[in-house]
């Protein structure tokens, strides 16, 4: 819904006995014959056993992309610093689409 901010998460990965952990808000804007959204990733990494439990330290990164009609576009996330997910790409793909 245009406008409105929408809460995401994913499954955690793991990686031995390390989580990682991915959530975030998005917002869209309608513009002429475009879709602005704003995205706001937060990622950690922890222990995988406390994952669900431990505070952690959140990493958070701010990102705005234009999509036009039905293309399919990807927001690659930064490169972690340290820890096992250091050198990972990881990536969001999105669709914008008209519901009922």
């Amino acid at each position: 819904m245009p406008g409105r901010p929408a809460r995401f998460y994913f499954d955690s990965i793991v990686d031995g006995n390390v989580a990682l952990d991915v959530s975030g808000v998005v917002t869209s804007q309608l513009a002429d014959k475009a879709m602005t959204v704003a995205v706001d990733t937060r990622s950690r990494w922890s222990d995988a056993a406390a994952a669900r439990y431990s505070s952690g330290i959140w990493r958070s990164v701010e990102s705005e992309i234009q999509i036009k009609g039905p293309e399919i576009v990807e927001m690659r996330l930064p490169v972690l610093d340290a820890g096992p997910f250091a050198k990972r790409e990881f990536a969001i793909r999105m669709r914008a689409r008209q519901l009922r």
